[in-house]
């Protein structure tokens, strides 16, 4: 399989949203939880990077058992 044709797949399919740098698509930075195969949370834009992980470890403390 063609894992950069099933990255793209899952990029569109969810809208992602992304950006060209010297020829490559890339994903704006993002935090997904997901559970069960599903998407319960998503965090974005990532903001400012140097605290998406304490945000993103509150979010988990607070809902999830």
């Amino acid at each position: 399989m063609n894992s950069s044709r099933s990255e793209a797949t899952l990029v569109d399919a969810l809208r992602l949203t992304t950006f060209k740098v010297e020829g490559m698509r890339l994903v704006k930075r993002l935090a997904l939880i997901i559970r069960d195969g599903m998407i319960e949370t998503v965090f974005y834009s990532v903001a400012p990077p140097n605290e998406s992980a304490e945000q993103v470890i509150r979010w988990l403390k607070q809902n999830l058992v």
